[in-house]
């Protein structure tokens, strides 16, 4: 850096002059400064809300599968559009979330093949699903939050909430 002259310098961004002028100015400037306001903080559950906007309701008998990720496979009735992170709400839970999951894909299955995908999908008699086109929703990375969220069940909602 070039010593300083009589007067000021031609350059915005001098380093003697910044420096002069936040003197002046009492420690606050315009400049890159680290005082000054402070971003805040989020909240406590904020960063986990914003991480979802919807929740996806699960049977409790499947949801404990799901979250103990010993079930990858949710089958469904319809396919779904939907990727990425979803919260996971216990149906008849009251309102409340308990976990998370990647929703990666979303996949035909046949009547026939789903003897074959037991250990995916854990149901043991599958006779019991009913529905006339099956798909799995294949999900990932599953986490069980330590606290549950509450949110307001949508009336009439039975796959998909907004949260």
């Amino acid at each position: 850096m070039k010593p300083r002259t009589a007067g000021r310098c031609r350059a915005k961004l001098c380093g003697v002059c910044f420096e002069e002028q936040a003197k002046v100015n009492g420690g606050r400037s315009a400049g890159n400064t680290t005082g000054g306001r402070k971003k805040k903080r989020a909240g406590r559950r904020s960063g986990t809300k914003r991480s979802a906007k919807t929740a996806l309701v699960v049977k409790k008998k499947w949801l404990d599968l799901i979250l103990a990720r010993k079930k990858d496979w949710e089958l469904r009735g319809t396919a779904t559009d939907k990727r990425g992170w979803v919260h996971l709400a216990e149906s008849g839970g009251g309102g409340t979330l308990v976990g998370r999951v990647r929703v990666v894909n979303c996949i035909p299955v046949t009547r026939s093949s789903l003897q074959e995908h037991v250990h995916r999908h854990r149901v043991s008699d599958v006779s019991e699903v009913r529905y006339k086109n099956i798909f799995a929703w294949v999900l990932k990375d599953a986490e069980r939050y330590k606290e549950p969220l509450t949110y307001q069940h949508s009336v009439g909602a039975v796959i998909w909430v907004k949260v």
